[in-house]
C-alpha cells in the first residue's frame, strides 16, 4: 500500500499482484490509513518474529533432551 502519483495527483493505492485499487486521494484520512496500515503490518511481523524464535528455541530443547538420551543409551549398550 502506498501513495502513486495519477494525472498530476497522489492517490492511495492497494495492490493485489499486478492489479492496484484507489483508496482515494491523499487526505489527513488516507495518511492516516496508511499509518495504520504500516503500523499493524509491523505487529503481525513483530508477532511472527517472536512466534518463531519459541518454535527454534522449543526445537533446541527437544534436540539437546534427545541428544542427552542418545547419549543415555549409548552408555548402557556399551556396559554390556
Amino acid at each position: 500500500m502506498g501513495f502513486e502519483t495519477r494525472s498530476g495527483k497522489n492517490y492511495l493505492y492497494r495492490r493485489f499482484g499486478g492489479t492496484g485499487k484507489s483508496l482515494g486521494p491523499r487526505s489527513e484520512h488516507t495518511e492516516e490509513k496508511l499509518a495504520r496500515f504500516k503500523a499493524s503490518r509491523e505487529e503481525i511481523r513483530h508477532s511472527l518474529m517472536v512466534a518463531w524464535m519459541n518454535e527454534m528455541r522449543r526445537k533446541a530443547a527437544t534436540r539437546t533432551m534427545l541428544t542427552r538420551e542418545i547419549a543415555k543409551l549409548s552408555t548402557l549398550f556399551r556396559q554390556r
